[in-house]
């Protein structure tokens, strides 16, 4: 094991330390830590301490700073509340059995956690059907072809879950099966090489489902726009990042996908963001909203961040934890203009539609809940000791 310490530009802001670990947690399988220490200095500890490693590091940490420097989040309100619970509950719920883990990023849920999984989001859905949303139940895996209409492989492709499958012939499959006798745990692609056809991947976000269901199509919308509620299974493959139920690989998620004009969703993102209000303050959560960006492993595409933060298309619901020392996202409310309606070529009276989705992570939700709160009910505000239930 080797130490090594690389200095940086400048001094990163508190706010963006976090993004930028889990940035360079994709650089290299043999960092084994990332912390920060004197400013403005960060030491990394590998396996193997190689230029090619150490110049990959550099590499990424010259990117992300290019795709930052000149932006800070911008807090747009603030919901700051005392909460009776500081600690961190993790070690609770594992030992509870309230929470299974199989593997880091992956695990089963149960009592009180599997209660608040359900009771946020029938709080979610019925804030979409007061907005006027129709339930949709969209499957997991989504083809590669759809997402390409947003070039997703090439932006993201860090996170990507590839679900791959034996093509359709008999000697291949013979061969597969005895190759499989001495697998103990990951199947190495490579080897297998023509074995395998990869068209699909485990979507990582509900609305890509509803924009390929109006692909090629006009909405022919008049005075109101259209808005769809869905809740699905969504994955992201997030390296040494993945941990408790901030960040999973397979996790649930929630949207309020809305479609139409310029001006109706401009509308549409004043009214959820009001009943994003409401009904955080009416649960008692300790949270704020704020500006933010989707990250891009992908040098080109980080002019998406920057274009996202400069134009705030991108607030973020954030839940303070552990005596507000803290913060995960729960949530966000996102507005696309029309580069998805673009993309999918969806149109409303032959224009180019507009678009924006609210979406929350559930298992986050719930998490940030039993931070603030804890596991003993006694403790748990009235409305939603008498709404969450086994």
């Amino acid at each position: 094991m080797q130490l090594y310490e690389v200095a940086v530009d400048r001094v990163l802001d508190v706010e963006l330390r976090d993004e930028f670990i889990d940035r360079l947690n994709y650089v290299s399988k043999d960092i084994v830590s990332i912390e920060f220490i004197e400013e403005p200095k960060v030491i990394f500890t590998l396996e193997k301490g190689t230029e090619e490693e150490k110049d990959k590091i550099k590499r990424m940490t010259d990117r992300f700073y290019k795709s930052y420097k000149f932006f800070k989040n911008k807090v747009l309100y603030d919901h700051n509340i005392e909460v009776p619970n500081k600690k961190d509950v993790w070690d609770e719920l594992v030992s509870s059995q309230a929470v299974v883990k199989e593997e880091n990023g992956v695990v089963g849920i149960s009592g009180v956690c599997l209660e608040l999984l359900s009771y946020f989001s029938d709080q979610i859905k019925k804030m979409g059907e007061e907005l006027g949303a129709v339930e949709y139940k969209y499957p997991t895996l989504i083809p590669i072809k759809t997402m390409q209409n947003i070039m997703y492989l090439s932006s993201r492709p860090e996170s990507l879950n590839f679900v791959s499958r034996l093509n359709e012939d008999m000697n291949l499959i013979d061969d597969f099966s005895e190759q499989a006798k001495t697998i103990e745990s990951d199947v190495d692609m490579s080897r297998l090489g023509s074995h395998f056809q990869t068209d699909m991947i485990n979507s990582s976000a509900v609305c890509f489902h509803t924009y390929a269901q109006y692909k090629n199509r006009d909405l022919n919308l008049t005075d109101k726009p259209l808005i769809i509620g869905a809740e699905g299974k969504c994955f992201r493959y997030e390296s040494k990042s993945m941990r408790t139920l901030e960040r999973l690989r397979d996790f649930t998620m929630r949207e309020i996908i809305c479609l139409g004009t310029e001006e109706m969703i401009s509308e549409y993102i004043k009214n959820v963001t009001e009943k994003i209000k409401l009904l955080f303050e009416e649960i008692g959560m300790n949270y704020y909203l704020a500006s933010a960006n989707d990250p891009f492993f992908v040098e080109e595409f980080s002019i998406q961040s920057t274009f996202q933060r400069t134009f705030g298309l991108k607030t973020e619901v954030n839940a303070r934890l552990n005596g507000n020392f803290s913060k995960v996202a729960i949530g966000s409310i996102n507005n696309h203009k029309d580069f998805l309606g673009r993309s999918f070529h969806i149109t409303n009276n032959g224009k180019v539609i507009n678009s924006s989705c609210a979406a929350f992570g559930l298992e986050r939700c719930v998490y940030a809940f039993l931070n603030q709160y804890g596991l003993d009910k006694k403790l748990w505000p009235q409305i939603v000791r008498e709404n969450a239930n086994p």
